[in-house]
């Protein structure tokens, strides 16, 4: 992914799509609904960037940044503060 693309906008509508897609894939499992719809609340209140590979966003209640990449090279995705 160390050269992917964006080829589709990130913009709120294609979020509300990804949104819908993952609440579909959850099903019945309802602690990924529950992630699911306070990520959304998330992304609709807090600042946040997106370059086609890493997600940048910032806390709701301080002003700490979370950096979400991607799997690299077998290595497992990541969530750093």
């Amino acid at each position: 992914m160390a050269n992917a693309t964006v080829t589709q906008a990130v913009n709120r509508s294609t979020v509300a799509l990804a949104l819908a897609a993952a609440r579909t894939e959850a099903g019945k499992h309802q602690a990924w609904i529950t992630a699911i719809n306070r990520a959304a609340l998330n992304l609709e209140a807090c600042p946040w960037q997106f370059d086609g590979e890493i997600l940048i966003i910032t806390s709701a209640t301080s002003a700490v940044r979370y950096t979400v990449t991607p799997a690299l090279h077998g290595q497992p995705s990541g969530v750093t503060v």
